[in-house]
């Protein structure tokens, strides 16, 4: 199957899936340049994957390449941060589990496993955590969704944009220590305060 035939697959698997809602148009070209750098194997998996798990709504060409770049990438949904903390917890008592590259990128950011191991605030250790991770998914998954042309358009423009002008620098400030008599008559003023 060449990469047009699966496109109109997927197309008319979403018009009889959703009658009345989703037609077979004009719009192939488009689907097709959204899908362009997919295997086109993927593309009526992907299809199918999303007729069986959404009832309501027929995908648009954005949701389907989304599908298609997950299942890929062995994945049917992106992983979440709630069950990347859910794996550093289970870290906490076996040095069997081998933690993926973006649990060990969101760990190196936020603590190591020896530190969350002793923590007095697992709160905040998860909530920093889960922030993290959350934010390396969201990256990923724009780096992954964005058209090969739109990056390369990107790049051949990024030379063109200005240049980041830097915040200006405070001079450096010297801190002012009290001195040795200051320090001598505070210490004995608190000294008599207490009565010792």
């Amino acid at each position: 199957m060449n990469h047009k035939q699966a496109v109109i697959t997927a197309m008319k698997m979403f018009s009889d899936s959703y009658p009345g809602k989703f037609t077979v148009g004009t719009n192939v070209g488009t689907w097709e340049q959204v899908l362009s750098d997919i295997d086109p194997g993927v593309i009526p998996a992907a299809a199918l994957h999303l007729i069986s798990t959404r009832k309501d709504w027929p995908p648009d060409p954005a949701t389907l390449r989304e599908q298609c770049i997950l299942m890929s990438h062995g994945q049917l949904q992106e992983p979440t941060g709630s069950e990347a903390w859910e794996r550093i917890r289970e870290k906490f008592h076996t040095d069997d589990l081998e933690l993926t590259d973006m649990e060990k990128q969101a760990l190196k950011q936020t603590s190591s496993i020896y530190d969350l191991k002793r923590s007095t605030n697992p709160s905040t250790d998860r909530a920093h955590f889960i922030k993290a991770f959350d934010l390396l998914v969201a990256k990923r998954k724009l780096d992954r969704q964005t058209l090969p042309e739109v990056k390369a358009l990107v790049e051949k423009h990024r030379p063109a944009l200005p240049e980041h002008e830097d915040a200006p620098q405070l001079p450096p400030v010297e801190p002012e220590y009290p001195d040795e008599n200051e320090v001598r008559q505070l210490v004995a003023q608190l000294a008599e305060s207490r009565g010792v």
